[in-house]
């Protein structure tokens, strides 16, 4: 062999291990675990909580530095989200501590710490409720609340706090209910389901207006939240949403017929990305958004003005359904029709709403949205009975 190639040789065994060296140091490529994650929380959504565990329980083995501190944070979160349902509160209040923990550690750091933070305190409150140990859980609502939760989280704190107070029969267990700004809303419905509190402090403020027939006992509605899509944060040039006295009904406007889990999280993080850059708002504009395989993504929290109807009077009390795609170019599918009967059912019944208050983008000012095709899909949901 000639002195030149063994020179090349040398050099180019050298360069490929000064590569490799290089490969070892540089930041690591977040996308696979990203995936996992999705598979993960996709068999946490459909109940499979043995196998959702076993997932997670992946995530949170690799090595330091393998997995992103938000998302190691969740899936702490969701560990224990799995032993709570399975009835191990034990194990349940270890995972939750670990994701509260982090989100302490990781400081602003971490894109969502503080709300993972009170997901994951709230909680670790939530298996003393079902535990039945109702002043430690009260302790621990208590000190949440004392830290000036984002707004969010206050009249869910304060739920709790009222559950803990029927229970422990403390007097006037109401004044927590009083305190309250938005009494009807989705979460605070849910904890009444998931803890089967059997007295409803707001009946007696609840309105006499007629509502929209056979939306009186809407089928539950699955959700999917923010924080598994990995939504940005809430920028501060945002409004409280007032009273909800109206439900808006658009399209995204672009065609879209996607399935896939992951396609559609990256899709709306590219909404929220528009809305935020492009147009300077705090956030994507819309309440909720259903893709094509029926799924309901939260967008905004809804204890914010939207930024979908137009102008700052259209958007007060006004929630705002997205359904992804262009229904002037494209068909409507059950699956995205079905999705939107169930919410907008569950959305009226929980704050009173009539079958005038249902409006679509194109009745409250000059625009194709939703398209043809969308439009008249709620003509005939406003006119007929909940199937």
């Amino acid at each position: 062999m000639s002195r030149h190639h063994r020179t090349w040789r040398f050099s180019s065994i050298l360069t490929l291990a000064l590569l490799l060296a290089l490969g070892a140091c540089v930041a690591p490529d977040w996308r696979p675990i990203d995936s996992d994650f999705e598979q993960a929380h996709r068999l946490y959504l459909k109940d499979r909580y043995d196998e959702a565990l076993d997932a997670f329980e992946n995530i949170t083995s690799q090595g330091p530095g393998a997995v992103s501190d938000d998302l190691l944070a969740q899936s702490y979160r969701f560990q224990g989200e799995c032993y709570k349902y399975l009835k191990d509160y034990t194990q349940a209040r270890f995972q939750f501590a670990k994701g509260r923990d982090l989100a302490i550690a990781g400081g602003e750091a971490l894109p969502e710490g503080r709300t993972i933070y009170f997901e994951c305190a709230t909680a670790i409150g939530d298996t003393y409720l079902l535990d039945k140990s109702f002043r430690i859980a009260d302790s621990i609502f208590e000190g949440l609340l004392e830290e000036e939760p984002p707004l969010e989280f206050r009249d869910t704190l304060l739920y709790r706090r009222y559950i803990c107070a029927v229970e422990l029969e403390r007097p006037d267990p109401e004044q927590y209910t009083r305190a309250i700004a938005r009494p009807r809303n989705i979460a605070i419905a849910a904890l009444r389901r998931e803890f089967l509190v059997t007295q409803d402090p707001f009946a007696s403020q609840g309105d006499t207006r007629p509502r929209l027939t056979g939306f009186r006992d809407p089928p539950p509605v699955t959700i999917i939240p923010r924080s598994t899509w990995r939504a940005a944060p809430t920028l501060a040039n945002v409004n409280p949403m007032t009273k909800i006295r109206r439900i808006t009904v658009h399209h995204t406007g672009e065609v879209w017929d996607q399935r896939s889990f992951d396609a559609t999280a990256a899709r709306i993080r590219a909404i929220q990305r528009s809305h935020q850059h492009d147009r300077n708002w705090a956030d994507v504009g819309y309440h909720f958004l259903i893709d094509s395989a029926g799924r309901i993504w939260e967008g905004r929290g809804l204890t914010y003005q939207g930024a979908h109807a137009g102008n700052f009077e259209l958007n007060r009390g006004n929630v705002g359904i997205s359904l992804l795609g262009n229904f002037d170019l494209q068909r409507l599918n059950p699956r995205q029709t079905g999705a939107l009967t169930a919410l907008i059912g569950y959305l009226c019944h929980e704050y009173g709403l009539t079958n005038r208050q249902i409006a679509t983008h194109r009745e409250l000012k000059a625009t194709a949205c939703p398209g043809s095709r969308l439009q008249r899909f709620v003509d005939q949901l406003r006119s007929t009975s909940y199937p």
